[in-house]
């Protein structure tokens, strides 16, 4: 045996039998690599609780500066007033996202959404309309449920 290593001699070869486990790496390798792994686990806990800790400190600080702005608004005399886009109760044509005429009203200087008329007729719907004095055309009901010109 030479520093704790068992030699054997085998005609002219050598061979050094190291602590081996069953899958043939040596008990140190396999221990070095649990101790890697265990140190790499708990850097990893450290820094997502650094992280954590961080993301609170901000939001704290965010939060604060948000009160500290609502509590001095209305402290502050040169603070610019709300732009008002829009007269009470005016009114303006618009359309829908699917092209279907409506109307946009003034609410407390904000224009609201664009409101279309109550449906009147089915989509698709035909109907004979009159185009003159003994004249008749069709008038179809579009996609917004109203009725369209007389053809």
């Amino acid at each position: 045996m030479v520093d704790g290593v068992e030699t054997i001699k085998s005609n002219t070869t050598k061979y050094n039998t190291d602590k081996f486990n069953t899958n043939g790496l040596k008990a140190d390798t396999i221990k070095q690599t649990k101790t890697r792994n265990k140190i790499t686990i708990i850097v990893i806990g450290l820094i997502t609780a650094l992280l954590l800790t961080a993301s609170l400190f901000i939001h704290s600080e965010y939060k604060e500066r948000s009160n500290n702005l609502n509590e001095n608004s209305g402290k502050n005399s040169h603070a610019k007033p709300i732009i008002e886009e829009c007269e009470q109760g005016e009114e303006k044509n618009c359309l829908t996202d699917n092209y279907c005429s409506g109307t946009k009203v003034c609410i407390n200087g904000r224009w609201s959404d664009c409101l279309i008329k109550p449906m009147v007729c089915k989509p698709g719907t035909i109907r004979k309309c009159p185009l003159g004095i003994c004249d008749w055309g069709i008038q179809e009901c579009t996609p917004c449920g109203q009725w369209g010109s007389c053809k």
